[in-house]
């Protein structure tokens, strides 16, 4: 109930995730399940990794500018 668009007004970070279907174990690696909720792409970026997260699809880009696109619904773990 805090400001809007700032990250005090927002959900944990880590509920958030959970809700997204999204675990960074690491900048090289990542648990991706279920779809995204919300009726708009997320991106989300650590060091230097980049998850975009849309209603179909997933795309994982690392450092390194190599990508990875999942559709499946199903636990899948990313890494490089």
């Amino acid at each position: 109930m805090g400001e809007r668009n700032s990250l005090t007004g927002f959900a944990p970070v880590g509920l958030f995730m959970k809700v997204l279907g999204v675990e960074i174990f690491s900048s090289t690696c990542v648990k991706l399940e279920g779809e995204n909720p919300f009726p708009w792409d997320v991106t989300i970026k650590y060091k230097g990794l980049k998850v975009i997260r849309s209603a179909g699809k997933t795309e994982v880009i690392f450092a390194n500018n190599k990508s990875v696109i999942v559709t499946t619904l199903e636990p899948t773990i990313v890494s490089l």
